[in-house]
């Protein structure tokens, strides 16, 4: 990998590390102040005003010409971050692939919230949804077309059944409709673990895989076919609720991967 002087060395320590074990250290990750014009940042959200820009590939080319330039610069640093670049990701891609609306204040993106009640999800056309998608696995192939095998093209991470669910109802009227209407939940927290599979199997036949492991987000790599799966609902509720009504639907995700890391907030 040309903009990564020690990958033998970091994909070993990354390997020892999954297996609860240490190589010669444990896998460091230096993270640096990066200039904002050397970052995807406006890949980040193809739902705002020039939607269409977002899958340009001379749009992305230009992108990626400046990220290369910064992932270049850390080419020789001794830490163990893959160098990496990655398709749009993040709360406001799923927000928009679900059909909310997504503004950005303040250079942060939020997602305004669709259903008003849990019941009106029988209404999402979820071949919609995996179609949404299914456009940013374009970005994704132009990403590996264009990396050359120099740098890492990452899986990120994606939001759960829960954090999905979050970004169509809300968080309060998700807590609430966790005790008011449990078995409509529950329903929906299915049919999210159905399209999260679909999503995943095609995007990772799509991301290449680097010294027989997988870049994902947080710059962690893993080994095998894998990615990241966030819950940050996880912290509004109990741990009961989360292991009666979340849990099981996690587990179902991570079948058939090699590696699934867990991202949560500090009050999970």
């Amino acid at each position: 990998m040309q903009f990564k002087a020690y990958l033998t060395d970091s994909v070993a320590r990354w390997r020892a590390f999954w297996r609860h074990d240490v190589a010669d250290r444990p896998p460091l990750v230096v993270r640096f102040q990066r200039e904002p014009s050397s970052r995807l940042e406006d890949l980040r959200m193809p739902d705002l005003e020039d939607s269409d820009r977002q899958f340009d590939l001379d749009y992305i080319s230009e992108r990626v010409r400046r990220a290369e330039a910064q992932v270049a610069q850390r080419a020789g640093f001794p830490d163990d971050t893959l160098p990496q670049i990655a398709a749009p990701n993040g709360l406001a891609v799923v927000g928009w692939a679900l059909g909310a609306q997504v503004k950005a204040a303040a250079g942060i993106p939020w997602v305004w919230p669709f259903l008003d009640t849990i019941d009106e999800w029988h209404g999402i056309d979820f071949d919609a949804v995996v179609r949404r998608f299914d456009r940013l696995l374009e970005i994704d192939r132009s990403l590996a077309s264009l990396s050359r095998g120099r740098y890492a093209v990452s899986s990120t991470s994606l939001d759960g059944p829960a954090d999905m669910v979050v970004r169509m109802l809300g968080e309060e009227k998700l807590a609430l409709a966790l005790y008011d209407r449990p078995d409509e939940v529950e329903r929906l927290f299915s049919r999210c673990t159905d399209v999260w599979q679909e999503v995943v199997r095609r995007k990772l036949r799509v991301i290449p895989t680097y010294g027989g492991g997988t870049a994902t987000g947080w710059d962690y790599w893993v080994p095998g076919k894998g990615i990241a799966l966030q819950e940050d609902f996880g912290q509004m509720i109990s741990p009961k609720q989360f292991r009666d009504m979340i849990l099981k639907h996690d587990v179902r995700l991570v079948n058939g991967l090699d590696c699934v890391w867990f991202h949560v907030h500090s009050g999970a």
